[in-house]
């Protein structure tokens, strides 16, 4: 048997799957803020506009109001939703047609977290990481910076090779205070 001088050893390779639900989800966590406020004003804006129509007595007025509110609210998402799923999927195809798969090798110690990959290295200790993110295949995470892409570690969860995924997940609430 091998001896690591590392807690986990994981390795990610940037399938498809994995880029897009990674980006999506950086993506939804950097915006949502966003998304919310604005809906959130034009549900205010609608329900204003909805009283005052309603004691000048124009109730048809008010349900031709909401129903446009409604239409609205769904292409708002929808095309956020739409445009961004568009994005991530080109770029990733661009990245695969030039030939650069990504594939990261982290290595987590009693320390940090320390990456590798074909053009580079990174360390990050674990007090650097104010967030988790959690999608199907991956765990995102997200240093004390705006999560962006280039700012997060995004680590397969089927790729450790010795540990399980529980027990990593153990390790890392035991040593980032962000979770």
């Amino acid at each position: 048997m091998e001896y690591s001088k590392f807690e986990f050893d994981n390795i990610t390779s940037f399938t498809e799957t994995i880029f897009y639900e990674s980006v999506r989800k950086i993506s939804w966590e950097k915006s949502k803020r966003r998304v919310i406020v604005i809906l959130a004003l034009y549900t205010i804006f609608v329900i204003v506009n909805s009283i005052i129509l309603i004691k000048d007595g124009y109730d048809i007025l008010i349900l031709f109001a909401l129903c446009i509110f409604a239409i609205i609210w769904i292409l708002v998402i929808g095309y956020y939703i739409d445009i961004f799923t568009f994005k991530i999927r080109r770029k990733y195809r661009k990245q695969v047609k030039s030939g650069q798969t990504v594939i990261y090798k982290y290595n987590f110690d009693n320390n940090c977290i320390k990456a590798t990959w074909q053009t580079g290295t990174s360390t990050v200790f674990y007090d650097q990481i104010s967030a988790m993110y959690y999608t199907k295949n991956t765990v995102i995470l997200a240093t004390d910076h705006n999560p962006q892409i280039n700012e997060c570690f995004v680590v397969d969860k089927s790729g450790f090779s010795s540990k399980s995924y529980n027990d990593f997940i153990s390790f890392l609430k035991g040593k980032v205070n962000a979770i």
